[in-house]
């Protein structure tokens, strides 16, 4: 499994595709299964935060789940990556 933390404030541009770059990578280079991102759970932004990572195909990992640490005050979210896909093609 692969951590990335986001960092507090505004994301910068090219975020987005930094992220995708990076799970693109994790998958075919690193052969991680799960990506997990956090953020603090007090952030201004944490909805707006929550419907991006959602729609690239995060989910929110419940607190006490046992792939993260216990931090109360930040948020985990969770990108499984498929390895048998790309063994396929």
């Amino acid at each position: 499994s692969l951590f990335v933390e986001i960092p507090d404030g505004l994301l910068a541009d090219g975020s987005k595709e930094g992220l995708l770059a990076l799970l693109e990578s994790a998958e075919e280079k690193m052969k991680v299964s799960y990506v997990f991102i956090c953020f603090r759970k007090g952030r201004e932004d944490r909805a707006p935060l929550l419907k991006t990572f959602s729609f690239l195909g995060f989910e929110v990992v419940r607190p006490g789940h046992p792939c993260v640490p216990s931090r109360p005050d930040v948020m985990f979210m969770v990108y499984p990556l498929d390895q048998n896909l790309s063994d396929e093609d």
